[in-house]
């Protein structure tokens, strides 16, 4: 039996199992894999990892599943796996807007935990969020490692997670977002483009650490920031007067109570 099992290893299912890899929490002998594409997984291959004729092949043989597919793709891996998983085995799964209740139905199978990452896991710096039912903590600290080697891990009630995904899923975007339009402001006051996308980035990397590492009140860290009758707090009021607190507690509120489509 293999200690994992992975289906799908695209961008997502991808970065997670080369972060377990490169951990050590799982060596490539422990690991078996299944994608429609074999060339973009040739490097985890290359590490020792064994490749499944197909997705009923590999699940027959895993003690820890995790199911990598977009929503949109879900419901067809299900009919082709239901009712063929170990017994014992751990079900993860990080389709978005699949619930608990709809992965225990579209699998016949009840030892399910879901969990969310957001894209920095390409980097190893995800925020992930955890689900499963009360008579599952005895067996979450597999998937609660597995993604603690791409970063950070919480645990919340399954009612939280479209706010979790409003708040940290789509928040890279609105980063994004912003670090797009603050290089252009730099651009026009004479920044060559690359230097104002890395000068802002890290003024955004530095300053999340500070919120991490001190936990002081984000406010209280701006506060730090604006001398008084300085450039800083002049920003700041051009900032409040466009509305910007109201446009991003708006974007996250409307992340939060959008309906994946499937």
């Amino acid at each position: 039996m293999y200690k994992l099992g992975v289906i799908g290893c695209g961008n997502m299912g991808g970065a997670i199992v080369r972060g377990a890899l490169k951990t050590g929490l799982i060596k490539g002998s422990d690991l078996i894999i299944y994608d429609h594409n074999k060339d973009k997984v040739r490097d985890i291959l290359d590490q020792g990892a064994s490749f499944a004729e197909s997705e009923v092949d590999l699940v027959d043989q895993v003690e820890n599943l995790m199911l990598a597919v977009k929503p949109q793709s879900f419901k067809a891996l299900a009919e082709k796996i239901k009712g063929k998983i170990q017994k014992d085995c751990l079900v993860i799964s990080i389709a978005a807007g699949l619930s608990l209740e709809d992965l225990e139905k579209d699998l016949a199978h009840s030892k399910i935990l879901r969990a969310m990452p957001n894209t920095p896991a390409l980097v190893n710096e995800a925020m992930t969020c955890l689900s499963f039912k009360e008579d599952q903590l005895a067996y979450i600290s597999f998937a609660k490692d597995l993604f603690q080697s791409i970063g950070q891990v919480a645990i919340l009630d399954e009612n939280k997670l479209d706010a979790f995904s409003g708040l940290a899923g789509c928040m890279p975007a609105f980063v994004y977002m912003f670090i797009e339009a603050a290089a252009d402001a730099g651009v026009k006051n004479g920044i060559k483009r690359q230097d104002a996308y890395d000068f802002v980035a890290q003024a955004l990397l530095g300053s999340a650490k500070m919120v991490l590492e001190t936990k002081i009140h984000p406010g209280q860290l701006k506060d730090q920031v604006c001398s008084p009758g300085g450039t800083t707090i002049q920003g700041v009021l051009a900032l409040e007067e466009a509305g910007f607190r109201n446009a991003v507690i708006k974007a996250v509120d409307v992340s939060t109570n959008a309906k994946v489509k499937l």
